[in-house]
């Protein structure tokens, strides 16, 4: 009985990491663009 609930928390808190993840790409993408010019 505990896998199922443990699934379902874990798509959105994927889907969040997912989120942060291309976030800070960004960021990183935009500080580099900064150091390059």
């Amino acid at each position: 009985m505990g896998s199922p609930p443990e699934r379902g928390s874990s798509m959105p808190t994927c889907r969040m990491v997912g989120v942060v993840g291309s976030v800070k790409e960004s960021a990183v993408s935009a500080n580099f663009k900064l150091d390059l010019s």
